[in-house]
């Protein structure tokens, strides 16, 4: 997947508090430094030293994009590592995070998301299950035509999908009730 600054390829990283910077390095067992974002003026000590979460990173640009990695169902929404809510998710048409979800119950009605994916067809979005591309879950009309231009990539059209309410989470993290 590409950086959407540079195009450069991203690699996957720690965001990480040193003693003296804040760095992006490989993982926290081998601390292999990618490169350093910022200095820091922390005194020894500081709660803020060691603080770390996972990012997709680029090493030719220096930027970082944050990736969810927990749905707290407490407050339906998804977090970094560290607590950050995330409401968006830059690199959904290259990133298939959303199935990294799995047994979400539904906001609406607690039911559980099932893993699928659509496409449009005349201001219908057809819904299949992703397990069984042969098995049309349903179909939704929209007029949502703006949105779904910008989901051009096959990865981009994966989804948690709740059958009995038709409420969607997008792979960019956007959540929609039809």
């Amino acid at each position: 997947m590409s950086c959407p600054n540079c195009n450069q390829d991203l690699l996957n990283g720690v965001y990480y508090c040193d003693n003296n910077d804040y760095r992006v390095i490989d993982n926290l067992n081998d601390k292999n430094l990618i490169f350093i974002f910022k200095t820091h003026d922390l005194i020894s000590g500081d709660i803020e030293i060691n603080h770390n979460t996972r990012v997709k990173c680029c090493n030719c640009c220096l930027n970082f994009i944050n990736m969810p990695t927990v749905y707290d169902t407490t407050i339906n929404k998804f977090k970094t590592d560290d607590g950050e809510i995330l409401e968006y998710y830059d690199i959904f048409l290259e990133d298939n995070i959303i199935y990294n979800f799995t047994n979400i119950p539904c906001e609406h009605c607690s039911d559980i998301f099932k893993k699928a994916y659509f496409i449009v067809e005349n201001n219908t979005i057809k819904i299949y299950d992703e397990n069984n591309n042969l098995l049309k879950i349903n179909d939704i009309e929209t007029s949502m035509e703006d949105f779904f231009s910008k989901l051009t990539s096959d990865i981009s059209k994966k989804i948690l999908y709740c059958e009995s309410c038709n409420f969607i989470i997008f792979n960019n993290l956007i959540k929609h009730i039809f």
